[in-house]
């Protein structure tokens, strides 16, 4: 859970701003919906990832039940069916993301290390040199 997500969101643009200004890439590994205090969803606004100036994004999806397992002692409330809900609030608003800032959108589920680096290994090849 997140308490102020606005805040929270500025410091990630700040920290990415940093990075692009010295010329790195990056991969961010992130979220498109987070569970505030109250544990309602709450999607991020497009703008947050217009502000990251991102060239593209890849969705990693798996089973609720596989995501439970992965999150172990971290969120033991968090509840199969929470899980499925969460997953796709996720999707829908990367979707949305993408076709409001007009990039890529790759989906992989439960993605092997030879599929995710095709994939990655597509995205860094559109970048400009």
């Amino acid at each position: 859970m997140v308490g102020d997500i606005d805040k929270n969101q500025t410091a990630l643009i700040k920290a990415v701003e940093k990075i692009h200004a010295s010329g790195r890439e990056l991969l961010l590994d992130g979220h498109f919906v987070l569970k505030d205090f109250e544990g309602k969803l709450q999607p991020i606004d497009p703008e947050i990832f217009s502000a990251l100036n991102l060239n593209g994004i890849v969705l990693l999806e798996d089973s609720p039940e596989i995501v439970q397992k992965r999150l172990g002692d971290r969120d033991a409330n968090f509840l199969v069916e929470n899980i499925a809900t969460f997953s796709a609030a996720e999707k829908k608003q990367a979707e949305l993301v993408c076709r409001a800032l007009n990039i890529r959108l790759e989906v992989l589920f439960a993605p092997t290390e030879i599929s995710f680096t095709k994939v990655m290994d597509s995205f860094f090849d559109e970048l400009p040199n």
